[in-house]
């Protein structure tokens, strides 16, 4: 009867230990996952473009534009993270068409952040091509010249804007 209980208490140690090295590495695949979905951007977006949620968070990295001709989407639920100093140039369209609950948020990629951490979003289009800013939150922008976090070139198209803080 001795061995028989030595056995179990045995099998009942390794099966603790073994659900400990199932739970460490579950925490490692999924922490491994959520930062591999981070996607870095700059320069030029010459072609349609839709950033996902898969792919979320953004970061641009350096100045972005949207060339003429181009649309940029922005599914619902994606951050877009702007480094110290970048900003976003609306040559062509930008759609950023977020859902209530599930806003597309505009910020800064400081661990700290601040007001004025990135530049603007800067719209020069000028043809009607129908940009969109809807449930989207832009914070921590303003630090570009004009202190502002939307800007628009005299004459460019109107934006969309609702919903949005």
């Amino acid at each position: 009867m001795g061995k028989a209980k030595t056995d179990l208490k045995s099998v009942i140690q390794s099966l603790y230990k073994m659900k400990r090295l199932l739970l460490l590495f579950s925490f490692l695949i999924i922490f491994s996952t959520s930062t591999l979905a981070q996607t870095s951007v700059s320069d030029t977006l010459s072609a349609n473009t839709t950033w996902t949620v898969a792919n979320s968070p953004y970061t641009v990295t350096g100045d972005l534009t949207i060339a003429s001709g181009a649309t940029l989407t922005i599914d619902a639920g994606v951050t877009v993270q702007f480094d110290a100093g970048t900003s976003m140039y609306v040559d062509g369209a930008l759609v950023a068409d977020g859902d209530s609950g599930s806003e597309i948020t505009f910020t800064s990629s400081s661990v700290s952040k601040a007001a004025g951490d990135w530049g603007t979003i800067r719209f020069n289009n000028t043809s009607n091509v129908g940009s969109v800013l809807d449930y989207v939150i832009i914070e921590y922008g303003g630090g570009a010249s004009t202190g502002a976090l939307i800007t628009y070139k005299t004459g460019a198209f109107g934006v969309n804007l609702t919903n949005s803080e």
